[in-house]
Protein backbone atom coordinates (compact mmCIF):
# COMPACT_ATOMS: atom_id res chain seq x y z
CA UNK A 1 0.00 0.00 0.00
CA UNK A 2 1.79 3.52 -1.00
CA UNK A 3 0.97 6.07 1.52
CA UNK A 4 1.20 9.70 -0.52
CA UNK A 5 3.17 12.49 0.49
CA UNK A 6 0.44 14.69 1.16
CA UNK A 7 -1.32 12.71 3.32
CA UNK A 8 2.13 12.14 5.52
CA UNK A 9 2.68 16.06 5.61
CA UNK A 10 -1.18 16.48 6.76
CA UNK A 11 -0.69 14.20 9.55
CA UNK A 12 2.56 15.68 10.93
CA UNK A 13 0.74 19.53 10.67
CA UNK A 14 -1.89 18.04 12.96
CA UNK A 15 0.57 16.52 15.36
CA UNK A 16 2.24 19.83 15.97
CA UNK A 17 -0.74 22.32 16.33
CA UNK A 18 -2.40 19.43 18.93
CA UNK A 19 1.18 19.65 20.85
CA UNK A 20 0.58 23.90 20.71
CA UNK A 21 -2.84 24.06 22.14
CA UNK A 22 -2.48 21.22 25.15
CA UNK A 23 -2.96 22.94 28.42
CA UNK A 24 0.63 23.92 30.29
CA UNK A 25 0.72 23.68 33.83
CA UNK A 26 3.33 24.35 36.29
CA UNK A 27 3.33 23.42 40.05
CA UNK A 28 4.31 25.75 42.45
CA UNK A 29 7.60 25.70 43.91
CA UNK A 30 8.44 25.49 47.46
CA UNK A 31 7.76 28.88 48.89
CA UNK A 32 5.95 29.80 45.32
CA UNK A 33 2.37 31.28 44.96
CA UNK A 34 1.67 31.24 41.03
CA UNK A 35 0.35 28.72 38.33
CA UNK A 36 0.23 29.10 34.91
CA UNK A 37 -2.23 27.63 31.86
CA UNK A 38 -1.97 28.45 28.68
CA UNK A 39 -5.40 27.57 26.18
CA UNK A 40 -5.80 27.45 22.67
CA UNK A 41 -8.37 30.33 22.50
CA UNK A 42 -6.48 33.21 23.74
CA UNK A 43 -2.90 31.30 23.90
CA UNK A 44 -2.78 33.53 27.35
CA UNK A 45 -0.89 32.94 30.39
CA UNK A 46 -3.03 33.82 33.42
CA UNK A 47 -0.73 34.65 37.05
CA UNK A 48 -2.34 34.20 40.68
CA UNK A 49 -0.64 35.65 43.46
CA UNK A 50 -1.21 34.63 46.81
CA UNK A 51 0.05 36.94 49.65
CA UNK A 52 1.15 35.29 52.99
CA UNK A 53 -0.98 36.41 56.08
CA UNK A 54 1.41 37.96 58.82
CA UNK A 55 2.90 35.98 61.68
CA UNK A 56 1.84 38.56 64.25
CA UNK A 57 -0.31 41.46 64.50
CA UNK A 58 -0.06 44.65 67.39
CA UNK A 59 -2.41 45.65 70.13
CA UNK A 60 -1.91 49.14 71.58
CA UNK A 61 -3.62 51.79 73.45
CA UNK A 62 -3.14 53.73 76.85
CA UNK A 63 -4.03 52.90 80.33
CA UNK A 64 -3.34 56.45 81.83
CA UNK A 65 -1.06 54.84 84.55
CA UNK A 66 2.76 54.44 83.82
CA UNK A 67 3.77 50.73 85.08
CA UNK A 68 0.14 49.08 84.50
CA UNK A 69 0.27 45.57 83.91
CA UNK A 70 -1.69 44.28 80.54
CA UNK A 71 -2.41 40.61 81.07
CA UNK A 72 -3.51 38.95 77.75
CA UNK A 73 -3.96 35.28 76.01
CA UNK A 74 -4.25 32.18 77.57
CA UNK A 75 -1.18 32.01 78.59
CA UNK A 76 -1.07 34.96 80.94
CA UNK A 77 1.00 37.00 78.75
CA UNK A 78 1.75 40.56 80.31
CA UNK A 79 3.12 43.81 79.24
CA UNK A 80 3.66 47.43 81.44
CA UNK A 81 2.14 50.29 80.36
CA UNK A 82 5.12 52.83 79.77
CA UNK A 83 5.29 56.82 79.38
CA UNK A 84 1.88 58.81 79.67
CA UNK A 85 0.39 55.09 80.11
CA UNK A 86 0.64 53.68 76.68
CA UNK A 87 1.19 50.42 76.14
CA UNK A 88 1.81 48.53 72.98
CA UNK A 89 1.80 43.95 72.41
CA UNK A 90 2.22 41.73 69.31
CA UNK A 91 -0.25 39.00 69.47
CA UNK A 92 -0.93 36.04 66.75
CA UNK A 93 -2.17 36.46 63.56
CA UNK A 94 -6.32 35.86 63.66
CA UNK A 95 -5.91 36.40 67.61
CA UNK A 96 -8.75 35.59 69.75
CA UNK A 97 -8.53 37.03 73.25
CA UNK A 98 -8.92 39.26 76.36
CA UNK A 99 -6.54 42.33 77.66
CA UNK A 100 -7.15 43.22 81.18
CA UNK A 101 -5.15 46.20 82.80
CA UNK A 102 -4.32 45.90 86.91
CA UNK A 103 -2.60 48.13 88.58
CA UNK A 104 -2.14 48.36 92.61
CA UNK A 105 -4.76 51.00 94.34
CA UNK A 106 -6.62 51.75 90.47
CA UNK A 107 -9.60 50.21 88.99
CA UNK A 108 -10.11 50.73 85.08
CA UNK A 109 -13.14 51.30 82.85
CA UNK A 110 -13.61 49.43 81.16
CA UNK A 111 -12.20 46.48 83.28
CA UNK A 112 -11.39 44.24 79.79
CA UNK A 113 -11.40 44.55 76.28
CA UNK A 114 -12.23 40.98 74.58
CA UNK A 115 -10.91 40.62 70.85
CA UNK A 116 -12.15 38.22 68.22
CA UNK A 117 -9.96 37.39 65.12
CA UNK A 118 -7.78 39.98 64.87
CA UNK A 119 -6.82 40.20 61.31
CA UNK A 120 -4.53 43.90 61.59
CA UNK A 121 -2.73 46.20 64.02
CA UNK A 122 -5.45 48.18 66.29
CA UNK A 123 -4.95 50.99 68.51
CA UNK A 124 -7.11 53.26 70.65
CA UNK A 125 -7.86 50.60 73.09
CA UNK A 126 -7.73 52.76 76.07
CA UNK A 127 -8.79 52.23 79.58
CA UNK A 128 -10.01 54.92 82.06
CA UNK A 129 -8.04 54.37 85.15
CA UNK A 130 -9.61 55.48 89.10
CA UNK A 131 -7.69 55.38 92.68
CA UNK A 132 -9.35 53.14 94.43
CA UNK A 133 -10.85 55.88 97.04
CA UNK A 134 -12.86 55.42 100.33
CA UNK A 135 -16.46 56.43 99.22
CA UNK A 136 -18.99 55.90 102.23
CA UNK A 137 -22.96 56.20 101.26
CA UNK A 138 -24.61 58.14 103.90
CA UNK A 139 -28.41 56.14 104.00
CA UNK A 140 -29.67 58.59 106.61
CA UNK A 141 -30.69 61.07 104.21
CA UNK A 142 -32.73 59.09 101.87
CA UNK A 143 -32.63 59.49 97.98
CA UNK A 144 -32.10 63.29 97.28
CA UNK A 145 -33.66 65.26 95.32
CA UNK A 146 -31.33 66.59 92.77
CA UNK A 147 -27.64 66.69 92.31
CA UNK A 148 -25.01 68.09 94.17
CA UNK A 149 -21.53 69.29 94.98
CA UNK A 150 -20.75 70.03 98.44
CA UNK A 151 -17.61 71.82 99.56
CA UNK A 152 -15.18 69.75 101.20
CA UNK A 153 -14.00 69.32 104.73
CA UNK A 154 -11.61 70.05 106.18
CA UNK A 155 -10.95 73.06 103.73
CA UNK A 156 -7.50 73.97 103.83
CA UNK A 157 -6.43 70.10 104.44
CA UNK A 158 -2.80 68.36 105.06
CA UNK A 159 -2.76 64.60 104.69
CA UNK A 160 -6.77 63.81 103.02
CA UNK A 161 -10.07 65.55 102.89
CA UNK A 162 -13.50 64.32 102.57
CA UNK A 163 -15.78 65.84 99.59
CA UNK A 164 -19.79 65.06 99.79
CA UNK A 165 -21.78 64.77 96.62
CA UNK A 166 -25.50 63.69 96.00
CA UNK A 167 -27.26 61.89 93.29
CA UNK A 168 -30.96 61.55 92.73
CA UNK A 169 -30.24 58.72 89.81
CA UNK A 170 -28.17 55.73 89.78
CA UNK A 171 -26.01 56.17 86.59
CA UNK A 172 -22.49 56.50 85.90
CA UNK A 173 -20.45 59.49 87.43
CA UNK A 174 -16.95 60.34 87.51
CA UNK A 175 -15.41 63.09 90.32
CA UNK A 176 -11.51 64.02 89.14
CA UNK A 177 -9.37 66.56 90.79
CA UNK A 178 -7.26 69.02 88.65
CA UNK A 179 -4.43 71.46 89.40
CA UNK A 180 -5.09 75.07 89.06
CA UNK A 181 -4.03 75.18 85.10
CA UNK A 182 -6.85 72.55 84.21
CA UNK A 183 -4.35 69.36 84.20
CA UNK A 184 -5.92 66.03 85.58
CA UNK A 185 -4.23 64.64 88.75
CA UNK A 186 -6.54 62.26 90.10
CA UNK A 187 -9.62 60.50 88.37
CA UNK A 188 -11.43 59.36 92.00
CA UNK A 189 -14.70 57.61 90.33
CA UNK A 190 -15.35 56.59 87.22
CA UNK A 191 -18.36 54.30 87.45
CA UNK A 192 -21.79 53.46 87.99
CA UNK A 193 -23.24 54.44 91.33
CA UNK A 194 -26.39 53.98 93.35
CA UNK A 195 -28.98 57.08 93.95
CA UNK A 196 -28.07 58.82 97.00
CA UNK A 197 -25.63 60.57 99.34
CA UNK A 198 -21.66 59.97 99.41
CA UNK A 199 -18.52 61.13 100.54
CA UNK A 200 -15.28 60.39 98.89
CA UNK A 201 -11.89 60.74 100.72
CA UNK A 202 -8.70 62.09 98.80
CA UNK A 203 -5.59 61.58 100.28
CA UNK A 204 -3.60 63.97 98.19
CA UNK A 205 -1.72 61.86 95.32
CA UNK A 206 -1.86 61.42 91.64
CA UNK A 207 -2.97 59.05 89.37
CA UNK A 208 0.78 57.20 90.07
CA UNK A 209 0.20 57.64 93.57
CA UNK A 210 2.57 60.63 94.30
CA UNK A 211 1.94 63.06 96.76
CA UNK A 212 1.21 66.13 95.47
CA UNK A 213 2.97 69.38 96.24
CA UNK A 214 0.67 72.36 98.03
CA UNK A 215 -1.58 74.66 96.45
CA UNK A 216 -5.06 75.21 95.05
CA UNK A 217 -6.73 72.05 92.99
CA UNK A 218 -10.17 71.92 91.67
CA UNK A 219 -12.57 69.02 91.71
CA UNK A 220 -15.47 68.37 88.89
CA UNK A 221 -18.03 65.80 89.52
CA UNK A 222 -20.15 64.74 86.49
CA UNK A 223 -23.45 62.48 86.64
CA UNK A 224 -25.76 62.58 83.78
CA UNK A 225 -26.49 65.77 82.24
CA UNK A 226 -24.83 67.68 85.28
CA UNK A 227 -21.46 68.83 86.10
CA UNK A 228 -19.86 71.02 89.25
CA UNK A 229 -16.23 72.38 89.92
CA UNK A 230 -15.09 73.55 93.49
CA UNK A 231 -12.02 74.61 94.68
CA UNK A 232 -9.94 73.07 97.84
CA UNK A 233 -6.27 74.23 99.76
CA UNK A 234 -3.95 71.47 100.10
CA UNK A 235 -1.08 72.88 102.72
CA UNK A 236 1.76 71.42 104.09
Amino acid sequence: MRISKSRILATSMAVAVMAIIMPVSLVPSVGGTFFQTATAATSATVTVTVTLAPASVTISGSTDVVGATLTYGTQDSTAIAGALGAYSFAVPYDWTGVVTPTMTGYTFVPDHLDFANILADTSGNDFTPSLIVAVEQDFDNGIPKEYSLGQNYPNPFNLSTVIPFALPRAGFASLKIYNIVGQEVANLIAGNLPAGSFRATWGGKDMNGETVSSGIYLYRLKAGDYAETRKMLLMK
